[in-house]
């Protein structure tokens, strides 16, 4: 439930992979390959020779830096530019209200119903429920639309489908009570509260 852009980052970690892949088999095959150092180290001598040929052929006017050299620093600051964009594009999304409504008057205005109305209510009801160990509930602006995650930590042996059935029985009061349907994610996992717990007895 975030606004982050799976596809933008399943690409950026492809190529990565890539490169990665393709600096670890250069090295394996440097190491394993008969002549394989000899090789790398003709191919990095050309490569330099090339780079210094590259910068000679291209002098700026004060006659002591390339114009490649400009290029590669200006490609530089806009990659970093870049990826210091797409690091705080992550995640994102979160808000504090689970409603807002436009007045349905002449009147400009709207109502707002907090997260933290629908996060006590909710923790409050499944308090004492024995199969639970904690909950936490937030609020998230997905696309336009505010949704709520219910993250669940259950006992150890308890029933995913039976939290899940009490919960939506829960979350059908709260949208009578709003008076409108809100969009709901709920997580049931585990912790080590539920690993350190002790298990209810039923007699």
């Amino acid at each position: 439930m975030t606004s982050t852009h799976r596809g933008l980052n399943r690409l950026l970690l492809g190529l990565v992979g890539l490169v990665i892949l393709a600096v670890g088999a250069a090295v394996t095959a440097t190491a394993l390959l008969p002549g394989g150092a000899t090789t790398w180290k003709d191919v990095t001598g050309q490569a330099s020779e090339s780079a210094h040929s590259a910068l000679d052929s291209t002098p700026l006017p004060d006659g002591q830096t390339s114009w490649w050299s400009v290029g590669i620093l200006a490609a530089g600051l806009i990659l970093i530019i870049l990826l210091a964009a797409w690091i705080f594009s992550q995640g994102g999304g979160k808000t504090h209200r689970i409603l807002r409504e436009k007045d349905s008057s002449d009147a400009e205005g709207s109502t707002t119903v907090d997260t933290g109305f629908a996060a006590e209510a909710i923790k409050t009801a499944l308090k004492e429920d024995p199969r639970i160990l904690g909950t936490s509930v937030s609020s998230w602006d997905i696309k336009g639309t505010d949704g709520l995650k219910i993250s669940i930590q259950a006992r150890r042996g308890a029933s995913p489908a039976d939290i899940t059935t009490t919960v939506e029985r829960l979350l059908g009061g709260l949208d009578s009570l709003l008076g409108k349907t809100v969009p709901v994610l709920i997580y049931i996992g585990s912790g080590t509260r539920t690993n350190l717990a002790r298990a209810q007895r039923t007699l």
